[in-house]
């Protein structure tokens, strides 16, 4: 009825049944009879199956558990809701003739979640500090669905008929979940000009010039949307044929990360290309302070050219 199951009571219908109604025509003659009563003598066909019909009771009774369940997903700015509207559809019977859901939609419908809701190495639209639109491919920060867990806990969910506002399992996490997950805490590397902020909250704590990976020699600082991996004070960055001691340490993208570097006195502008670092973002000394002491793990760090 759009809210549950329910059995509509059968209806006696009026299609007779000929050879019921011959044989009593015949012997209503034979006895001399002017009127005979059809229904009295059960010449109609009756119903196939009735209301209290025990295998139609189960079937509704099953039908409307497994239906029960209702689950809000909450992502934050946005919610799905899973409800009998949609698990009605995944119904199936089994061998024994029982009605079961069929786990395969369930992995469907969170599969759907995750194409929909997903970040995790997306292509994103970012604003920048000076209002330009970016668009940023690649890295490793965002969301995304657990889906062999979240498809587990749902099924049985749905078997227990549970009624729940959750957040799914998640195999990557980042710090929002708003549409817009980067969020409001966020360090901003632009390549191109050499320059790199830091909102946190909002409110800029840095703007400064710095000097990123090295053109000439191939060792260009990646792009992408990352999170920040690790933080490390004080730290020796180490590779071929060079210890650089370092007082902030902050990696994102595997060796590649932003640090202080004493052996420069010169950032910005066009140094990067034949003088640039091995891929890491060379920032005063001053300026990684205040990124260290206010930033965490799990920060966006978005880089572009």
């Amino acid at each position: 009825n759009g809210e549950t199951y329910e059995i509509q009571p059968e209806k006696e219908g009026t299609t007779l049944d000929t050879k019921k109604v011959q044989k009593v025509i015949r012997a209503a003659v034979s006895a001399g009879d002017k009127a005979v009563s059809l229904e009295k003598k059960n010449c109609y066909k009756k119903p196939s199956i009735y209301k209290d019909d025990e295998a139609l009771k189960k079937d509704c009774d099953q039908m409307n558990k497994l239906t029960s369940c209702v689950i809000t997903y909450d992502f934050s700015d946005r919610s799905e809701q899973l409800d009998r509207n949609t698990i009605k559809d995944w119904l199936v019977r089994d061998a024994n003739g029982d009605y079961i859901v069929n786990k395969d939609q369930v992995a469907a419908y969170v599969n759907s979640l995750g194409y929909k809701y997903d970040t995790f190495g997306c292509t994103r639209t970012f604003t920048t500090y000076d209002g330009r639109q970016k668009t940023i491919k690649g890295g490793d920060y965002g969301w995304a669905i657990d889906q062999t867990t979240e498809t587990e806990w749902l099924y049985n969910a749905i078997l227990a008929g549970t009624t729940e506002v959750r957040q799914p399992a998640y195999a990557y996490s980042g710090l929002c979940r708003d549409t817009n997950d980067i969020g409001n805490t966020y360090v901003e590397i632009d390549l191109t000009n050499q320059r790199m902020v830091f909102y946190k909250d909002g409110q800029l704590l840095v703007d400064t010039p710095v000097v990123t990976g090295c053109v000439r020699k191939g060792h260009s600082t990646p792009t992408g949307c990352f999170a920040l991996d690790a933080m490390r004070s004080p730290a020796v960055l180490k590779g071929p044929g060079y210890a650089s001691p370092v007082t902030y340490w902050m990696p994102f993208s595997g060796g590649v990360g932003i640090h202080d570097a004493s052996w420069r006195s010169q950032y910005g502008g066009q140094i990067y290309i034949t003088n640039g670092s091995h891929g890491c973002v060379n920032t005063p000394k001053d300026k990684a302070a205040i990124i260290y002491n206010n930033i965490s793990v799990g920060v966006p760090i978005v880089v572009y050219e």
